[in-house]
């Protein structure tokens, strides 16, 4: 995309992206998890509650 517009980028530039997003960040793996404890809550309570009550 940027080397359409004649934009240069490094290959180091292009390979350290691309190692980090293969990593998770820390709101990456936390979000996670209260993805699956959002769903449990959700589904315990007959799956009525809102995002305001969950």
């Amino acid at each position: 995309m940027l080397t359409e517009h004649d934009c240069k980028i490094t290959s180091s530039t292009y390979y350290a992206a691309k190692k980090r997003a293969a990593a998770h960040s820390a709101r990456q793996v936390r979000d996670t998890a209260l993805k699956k404890l959002i769903t449990e809550v959700h589904a315990a309570n007959f799956r009525v509650y809102g995002a305001r009550k969950v």
